[in-house]
């Protein structure tokens, strides 16, 4: 699953390249360290890093997480191009929607029960 999200990352890179200097697409990082009840995805300006929920990730499959990694690098090129822009104002829905994202603040079209999901990975984590 790894590998397919790098896959989709290096995709993105190539994509923006004409936008993005090479030096700030080369610093850009993955991280699959998230694991939270409430948060699909994530992305620091400081550092350059798209953190992934990898427990969700693995729960719901790579088709279903696709838009929230191309929403998260579409944060990662608004912060290169309009480093003054809102997170997810017009600047970041022009980039998404480039992108084949959804241009929503929020992910909200997967029916899944969050809580399930999480007791899941509690059980998981004590074992």
């Amino acid at each position: 699953m790894k590998k397919k999200i790098k896959r989709l990352i290096e995709e993105l890179k190539n994509e923006v390249s004409n936008q993005v200097d090479k030096r700030s697409l080369d610093k850009l990082k993955i991280s699959f360290g998230l694991n939270s009840r409430r948060v699909l995805g994530a992305y620091r300006r400081k550092g350059r890093i798209i953190f992934i929920n990898a427990p969700l990730l693995c729960e719901i499959g790579f088709k279903k997480y696709k838009p929230i990694i191309i929403h998260e690098f579409a944060h990662f090129v608004v912060g290169e191009i309009y480093p003054k822009a809102a997170a997810h104002g017009p600047e970041w829905k022009r980039v998404v929607r480039s992108l084949g994202g959804i241009d929503k603040a929020r992910t909200t079209e997967y029916s899944l029960n969050m809580q399930d999901i999480w007791n899941i990975w509690s059980l998981q984590t004590i074992k």
